[in-house]
């Protein structure tokens, strides 16, 4: 695949509300994810570029104000006569913005909004179903498994 090719990417969305903001960042960034593989990126600092370059002058803006946070890796400068190694610029950004975007999130407010979803006139099954999904995917809730019954 041409490395050259235009694969269509909106800018992320910083103006949406505080509640979604951590989800417009989960959705943001798979996307992003995809057109990287797409494009057969694989240096650090290519990926951070074109990450910040898409994301536009608002993720630009978010990712300089952050601090670093626990977690990031930093090499040791290289001893001679081996060659550097590469800084994981771009996975240290993604650890930096998680750790931004993650908190964002109201855990009863995401709650509250999955107890109200209803389905609507007129929407199909399938459609409400996907919408319930991805609100559960916003509560985090943990898989519960059913112990054996014996009794028949």
């Amino acid at each position: 695949m041409d490395n050259k090719q235009n694969f269509p990417l909106e800018p992320f969305n910083d103006a949406v509300d505080t509640s979604g903001l951590r989800r417009e960042w989960e959705e943001w960034h798979r996307a992003c994810e995809i057109v990287i593989e797409l494009k057969r990126l694989e240096s650090q600092h290519e990926k951070l570029l074109f990450m910040l370059a898409k994301g536009g002058r608002g993720l630009q803006r978010i990712y300089h104000h952050l601090a670093p946070v626990t977690g990031e890796i930093h090499p040791e400068p290289p001893k001679v006569p081996m060659a550097p190694q590469e800084t994981p610029e771009y996975d240290n950004a993604v650890k930096r913005l998680n750790a931004f975007f993650v908190g964002k999130r109201n855990e009863r407010v995401e709650l509250e909004i999955f107890r109200s979803l209803s389905q609507k006139h007129g929407e199909t099954f399938n459609r409400y179903m996907l919408r319930l999904r991805t609100q559960a995917a916003c509560c985090d809730f943990k898989i519960v498994k059913k112990k054996k019954s014996y009794i028949k």
